[in-house]
Order: C-alpha cells, then structure tokens, then sequence
C-alpha cells in the first residue's frame, strides 16, 4: 500500500471521481485502465516482483488521464472556487511529476 501511496499519491481520488463525473464512453475507457492494475496485483508473472511494473505504469497513465479529463472539466466551470481547484491540483499534480523525474535522473546516473 506504501509503495502506491508514493507511486500514484492524491492520483486515485481524483480517478475516482473522475469516474463518476465523466460521460458514459468516456468512463468505459476509463475503466479498461483497471484492468492492468487488478492484472498486476492478482497474477505474478515471474518470481520477481517488478515484472509487474509494465502493468502498474499502464495503469498510471489511464489514472493521468482521468485527472486530466477532471480537471480539464474542473476549468470549464466558470465558477472561481472550481478554476482556483483546477489550478491547485495542475500545480499539485506537476510538483509530484517533477520530484519522479529528478528521482528517475538520479538512479539513472552512473558513475565510470
């Protein structure tokens, strides 16, 4: 459970609301994204556990774009409670993608 809290962190209440929010097609397309998410957690395709990764970063990206859908509709409102919302959870949402990519460039330094 740490390891998605720290993978996805507020990604999945917003994909969950998401859900709820978004047209018919739209939350079909949404939800084919669990699959490789319950695939991950319920089969083991080898001994190691990070041959599931392929299918949690899958997962991720369906969980990226409910947020967008979410927040995109969030800016549509014209209300100021739900524009402030949209920009604070772009800002939010950033900082975390900012923070993995110096962690990814990081690990991927390697010293000769």
């Amino acid at each position: 459970f740490t390891y998605y809290a720290l993978l996805f962190g507020i990604m999945p209440l917003l994909y969950v609301f998401s859900l709820l929010t978004a047209p018919k097609r739209v939350k079909l397309l949404l939800a084919l994204f669990c699959i490789p998410m319950i695939f991950a957690n319920t089969i083991k395709i080898t001994p190691d556990v990070n041959a599931n990764h392929k299918f949690i970063i899958v997962a991720q990206i369906g969980t990226a774009l409910g947020c967008a859908l979410l927040i995109y509709s969030f800016w549509k409102y014209k209300n100021l409670f739900f524009k402030m919302t949209a920009i604070i959870l772009i800002f939010a949402l950033t900082s975390t993608g900012i923070y993995d990519y110096y962690t990814f460039h990081k690990l991927n330094k390697t010293k000769i």
